[in-house]
């Protein structure tokens, strides 16, 4: 039932197209687009390098049919409705996969459980990045799935291209290359399709990924203006801040979360505050919470033992390889949530879009019988039920509800001259003033920095003051306490709490005389 998949795409691309969040700062990302609008930005690092690309395609798409942006938010909107596209096509696409194996009732329970998570209602109605990547890495399972089945070489080649643009769009999605080696050993083939072996998969995905690694990556570093010499160097440097997120010491912490992280972004298990089982343990409402997640860890326990037994059912064409290659691509699709962190949303889509076809497909093809069957349906269902009754009020809010922190930014952007010296850290007022109205300002982003280039911008940032060419200024960070100073600014950044007494102690607070009170401070430096 072919029709059936359009279906579920178009119904989720309206939904997401209606219900566009209006809280613009709600997710890590939403407005890099910006980038776009004001400086033509075409690239970005590794981590989403093609982001902007495809946000200024879909912006000329957009304005081939009348719609065109004269300002910000309106071009926050089009970059939305990019995502909200993407997203539901991933939809989609996965009930391509699971009905390809595993029958329409299978594909319309998977989607609708994809479709309706925490993670991708929240990124489809907003303007991130990984909902592209997303997009990339399930028409690539899509077209090698296609390729397998009938037999097509140059759609397996395809497939392994277009895991190379998934990658470059977003590096996170780049894990769909452990998905399509499971694909390529044992993906059901069509009688027509007895010539190509195992090993010719793998070598005609492989070879369409390194050709799309040489045109793609070669591409957007010559447009950045990487030398030749240089790009191999790049292409292996990870994104996203490793040295401020990532590290052995935060392994088993992330590894701790990645449970939680897993109720947290399917149907929201978790208080939208949530920052780690210590966080939890003391939230003022932790017993509710604790006895939420607590169910939540029992329906995915439920989930995964009845899904795995299912599969257990079927022949096995591997009886000792196969778990093993099972346990490793796990462990590699995983990548990002151990590397980058588990509480983030961004890093669940992937994964889940994988887990969903494993559990659904599972039930589908399984040989269970009697109360296991019954009790895998039920689960599923309960699932699902938990996703629309979580997801479907936050859409609606989020939609509704005018944009949090717009206006104490526009506050901000009164009180700020375009010749100041600003200082900003990752908070939400900080986050929309920069990309809204800071264009042209001289920033810092102190969570972003480090001690020694921190302490030479405020040098340079003093001097010009004293020279009458702009004021130091802060946004937010002046009034931040040690505590939460040394959760992150103190523990990763590396720049400890009395890096700014010298400011706290002389700084002047400013307030626009009309809109929301604000934090913002103006430092006066004496005179050399």
């Amino acid at each position: 039932m072919p029709w059936l998949g359009w279906f579920i795409f178009a119904c989720f691309f309206l939904l997401f197209l209606a219900l566009r969040t209006n809280d613009f700062a709600g997710v890590d990302g939403t407005l890099r687009c910006l980038g776009v609008f004001f400086r033509g930005e075409r690239f970005n690092d590794n981590n989403h390098m093609l982001y902007p690309f495809w946000v200024s395609a879909w912006a000329k798409l957009n304005s081939l049919i009348g719609i065109t942006a004269r300002d910000a938010i309106q071009y926050l909107r089009i970059a939305q409705s990019l995502n909200a596209f993407a997203a539901s096509a991933s939809v989609g696409l996965l009930y391509y996969l699971i009905e390809s194996v595993a029958g329409f009732q299978a594909a319309t329970l998977g989607s609708l459980l994809f479709g309706f998570s925490r993670a991708v209602t929240l990124q489809a109605t907003s303007s991130d990045e990984p909902v592209v990547g997303l997009f990339f890495a399930a028409l690539a399972l899509a077209v090698l799935a296609y390729g397998i089945r009938h037999a097509i070489t140059v759609a397996i080649f395809l497939a392994g291209f277009l895991m190379t643009v998934a990658l470059a769009s977003y590096e996170a999605t780049g894990t769909v290359v452990g998905a399509a080696f499971l694909m390529c050993c044992f993906w059901p083939d069509g009688s027509a399709a007895r010539a190509v072996g195992v090993m010719r998969r793998l070598a005609m995905t492989a070879a369409g990924s390194v050709f799309g690694i040489f045109l793609v990556y070669g591409w957007a570093y010559a447009g950045q203006g990487v030398p030749p010499a240089r790009m191999p160097a790049r292409f292996v440097a990870l994104g996203g801040g490793p040295q401020v997120y990532a590290g052995v010491d935060l392994i088993p912490t992330k590894v701790a979360n990645c449970p939680f992280g897993l109720i947290q972004w399917t149907f929201g298990a978790l208080p939208d505050d949530y920052g780690g089982i210590r966080n939890l343990l003391h939230h003022s409402h932790r017993l509710f919470w604790v006895a939420t997640a607590l169910l939540g860890f029992a329906l995915f326990a439920i989930l995964f033992l009845l899904a795995a037994k299912a599969w257990r059912t079927l022949p096995n064409p591997f009886p000792r390889l196969r778990p093993i290659l099972l346990v490793a691509v796990a462990a590699f699709a995983g990548f990002p949530l151990w590397y980058w962190g588990p509480n983030n949303p961004k890093m669940w889509l992937f994964p889940q879009f994988c887990i969903i076809f494993a559990v659904t497909a599972g039930w589908a093809l399984g040989r269970l019988t009697g109360a296991p069957a019954r009790v895998l349906t039920a689960c599923l269902l309960v699932c699902l039920l938990a996703e629309v009754a979580r997801s479907a009020p936050f859409l609606v809010r989020v939609h509704s509800e005018p944009s949090p922190h717009l206006a104490e930014a526009a506050a901000v952007a009164k009180v700020v001259a375009p010749d100041d010296w600003v200082v900003l850290d990752f908070d939400d007022v900080s986050t929309l003033w920069e990309a809204i109205w800071g264009e042209h300002t001289n920033t810092l982003l102190l969570p972003a920095s480090d001690r020694a280039t921190a302490s030479q911008w405020l040098e340079k940032a003093k001097a010009a003051s004293r020279a009458g060419r702009g004021r130091l200024v802060f946004v937010g960070l002046l009034g931040i306490g040690r505590a939460q100073w040394d959760v992150f600014l103190g523990a990763r950044v590396g720049i400890p709490y009395e890096f700014l007494d010298e400011y706290r102690k002389g700084a002047k607070p400013l307030q626009a005389p009309e809109g929301p009170p604000i934090q913002v401070w103006q430092y006066m430096p004496d005179s050399p």
